[in-house]
């Protein structure tokens, strides 16, 4: 506290946003109390309490739940997103081969006790989202075998796997986000970026349709995915 006591105020005093990495509810608690503005993560300690997320809703903390890669440890082998095709589109045979052998050493015991804990962050985000938390989507993707743009989707399948809506899941990985940054995006309406996927499937039925992408749009321009694909594969 004497730490990130001083720096909360200096960078509200410059209009500045801070957002603490968290492991333990407990200072999660106090940061909040503190007047920090958003977490990366849940509590990964235990389940957070009705208090804590009463106290986090009250003051409008945000807060980015970073399930899959603490999923990850849940799972004794490579679980099946490790087969997906779309994955296999923007990462090398080297990667997946390194992501499947991450998990020659895993036990179903040390599993067991990952799935224990994961399942309480689900619990945790549930309480959240009934209570009118600000949540936004925070994948933790750029470490290595994270890969940035997959993770993302198997992120909203995590989120509806905690009880939440698909319709809630999107939003949160779309419209909430870009007002946390202040940008023009995350919803089709007048005035905003054109930044859209086509989709052959309706994720309403099934988050993981997310995936089916048929085309990307940025502001407006459709993308070549297929010249990307090529750059990719060379």
């Amino acid at each position: 506290p004497d730490l990130y006591g001083p720096i909360i105020q200096t960078a509200h005093e410059r209009d500045l946003r801070v957002i603490a990495h968290i492991f333990y509810a407990e200072d999660a608690r106090e940061l909040v109390e503190a007047g920090v503005d958003g977490f990366a993560h849940l509590a990964r300690d235990v389940e957070m309490d009705d208090a804590l997320v009463a106290a986090i809703v009250e003051h409008d903390v945000f807060v980015m739940p970073n399930l899959a890669v603490s999923e990850r440890g849940r799972n004794a082998d490579p679980p099946g997103w490790v087969n997906d095709p779309l994955l296999a589109e923007s990462v090398s045979p080297e990667v997946i081969g390194r992501i499947r052998e991450s998990y020659v050493n895993r036990t179903p015991d040390a599993a067991a006790r990952g799935a224990e804990s994961f399942a309480a962050m689900l619990r945790s985000l549930k309480k959240l989202s009934d209570a009118g938390a600000r949540l936004v989507l925070g994948v933790d993707t750029g470490i290595q075998d994270h890969i940035q743009g997959y993770m993302e989707h198997h992120e909203l399948e995590l989120i509806v796997e905690a009880g939440i809506s698909p319709a809630r899941a999107i939003q949160i990985a779309t419209s909430a986000p870009a007002a946390v940054l202040g940008i023009d995006s995350g919803l089709l309406a007048p005035g905003k970026r054109a930044d859209f996927l086509v989709l052959d499937a309706n994720p309403m039925y099934d988050i993981t349709n997310t995936r089916r992408i048929s085309a990307v749009y940025l502001n407006g321009h459709e993308l070549d995915r297929e010249a990307l694909r090529a750059g990719w594969s060379n």
